[in-house]
């Protein structure tokens, strides 16, 4: 893949619970997507929304970039981590199937799906349901120049994954799509831009 090559990083906005952590201050979420050539030039940016702790987020991510005048261009979704909206769980594998492109998510600890699990059976009655989702497909660590990152791909090899990772990261080890997601959804929240991604 070219270093060129048209990638759009997804990332979630903030948001918060209540006093009593049942209930949220915000139903919905700010999602941002940035469409990035390699890890210097922002094309564009997509914003779409979803549930927190729903069910809608492969959907509402896949509608987005299908709706999107850039989706013919776009080699890889990169996704921060396996849910955005707090559980609102990504189904990787149908999101490829959904826009035909090669889907990749990231995050910079090995996931503890022991802790996940105790998590989802707290507070969700379909818990194993986005348990198995979370699960799906073989979780691999690739190494970078800033350390290791842990991703799930699909509709490529872990060459290709590792390729993409690597021209789409400017410093430190997180991909600059991502980076810049992170900032648009914090800032559509707080006003401002907030944390790193």
């Amino acid at each position: 893949m070219k270093k060129e090559s048209r990638i759009i990083g997804f990332d979630d906005g903030p948001f918060t619970f209540d006093k009593e952590g049942k209930k949220h201050r915000a139903e919905n979420v700010p999602v941002a997507g940035v469409v990035m050539r390699g890890a210097d030039y922002v094309e564009g940016i997509l914003v779409t929304s979803v549930a927190v702790d729903g069910g809608d987020a492969t959907q509402k991510i896949a509608d987005a970039v299908n709706a999107s005048r850039f989706k013919e261009q776009i080699r890889a979704i990169l996704v921060n981590g396996g849910a955005v909206g707090g559980f609102n769980v990504v189904d990787i594998g149908i999101l490829n199937q959904e826009t035909g492109i090669p889907v990749i998510t990231i995050t910079r600890d090995r996931p503890d799906f022991a802790a996940i699990e105790d998590a989802l059976k707290k507070h969700f009655l379909d818990w194993s349901k986005r348990l198995v989702v979370l699960k799906k497909h073989r979780l691999t660590e690739i190494r970078t120049m800033g350390g290791s990152l842990f991703v799930k791909y699909t509709g490529i090899q872990k060459s290709e994954a590792q390729e993409i990772i690597s021209f789409a990261t400017k410093r430190g080890n997180m991909p600059e799509c991502l980076r810049i997601a992170h900032l648009v959804a914090s800032a559509l929240v707080r006003g401002e831009s907030y944390g790193n991604a």
